[in-house]
C-alpha cells in the first residue's frame, strides 16, 4: 500500500503539493484568525458581550438596510463606505466591537481592517443578521433626523421613551432574548437625552 501511495504521490506531485497547501491554510486561518483578536460567535454570545462587556456593535449593511432592521444601538458602517471611514471607529478600541454583516457580504475582510487599526477584540455573528433575526432577538426600524432609533422594535416587543418595557402576552422569551431587552430598555433610557450619531 505504501508503494502505491508513494507512486501516486510522485506521479501526481502537483496535485499533491496543492492538497497539502489547502490543509495548511485551512489549519492556520482560525489561528491567524485568533492571533488578532477576531472569532466568530454565536448570537447567545453576542447578548452576553452586549450586555456585560458593553460591546459595540458595528452593522456593515448598507444604509437600506440598516434603516430596514438593526440591533439596538448598533451603528451603521455601510461596506461600501467602510475603509474611508474606518477612523470614526477608533473611539471604540477599549470595547469588543461585534461586526454584524449581510447576506453575500464578506466580513472577515473588515475584521482584518479593525485588527490593523488596534482593535483587539472583533467579533463576527456567525450567520450574520440572518441568524439574530430566526433567533427572534429583538431589532429595530429606521432613524429619526437626528439617527436616533425611533425605540420602534420590528417584532412584538415595544420600547416606549420614559417607561418600562412592554412585551405582549403571546411572546415567549428566553433568558438571552430578556437579557438584551433589558439592555435595549437601559439604553434608550440612557441616551434619551443624549443625541447619539450612528452615521
Amino acid at each position: 500500500m505504501n508503494n502505491h501511495l508513494f507512486e501516486f504521490l510522485t506521479n501526481h506531485w502537483v496535485l499533491s503539493i496543492s492538497l497539502v497547501v489547502i490543509i495548511a491554510a485551512l489549519a492556520v486561518d482560525p489561528i491567524v484568525r485568533r492571533r488578532r483578536g477576531i472569532r466568530t460567535i454565536s448570537v447567545v454570545e453576542i447578548t452576553r458581550l452586549i450586555n456585560q462587556e458593553d460591546a459595540q456593535v458595528i452593522d456593515i449593511r448598507e444604509g437600506k438596510d440598516f434603516d430596514k432592521e438593526h440591533i439596538l444601538d448598533s451603528m451603521s458602517a455601510p461596506l461600501s463606505t467602510f475603509i474611508t471611514g474606518i477612523a470614526r471607529l477608533d473611539r471604540f478600541k477599549d470595547r469588543p466591537l461585534v461586526l454584524i454583516w449581510g447576506i453575500g457580504q464578506s466580513v472577515l475582510n473588515i475584521a482584518a481592517q479593525l485588527s490593523k487599526r488596534g482593535h483587539k477584540a472583533i467579533y463576527i455573528i456567525e450567520g450574520g443578521i440572518e441568524t439574530w433575526r430566526q433567533a427572534d432577538m429583538p431589532l429595530f426600524s429606521g432613524r429619526d433626523k437626528d439617527h436616533h432609533h425611533k425605540d420602534k422594535p420590528k417584532n412584538q416587543i415595544t420600547l416606549e421613551k420614559g417607561s418600562e418595557s412592554q412585551i405582549s402576552p403571546e411572546s415567549e422569551l428566553d433568558n438571552h432574548q430578556s437579557s438584551i431587552i433589558n439592555k435595549s430598555k437601559k439604553k434608550a433610557k440612557k441616551h434619551k437625552n443624549k443625541k447619539v450619531a450612528y452615521e
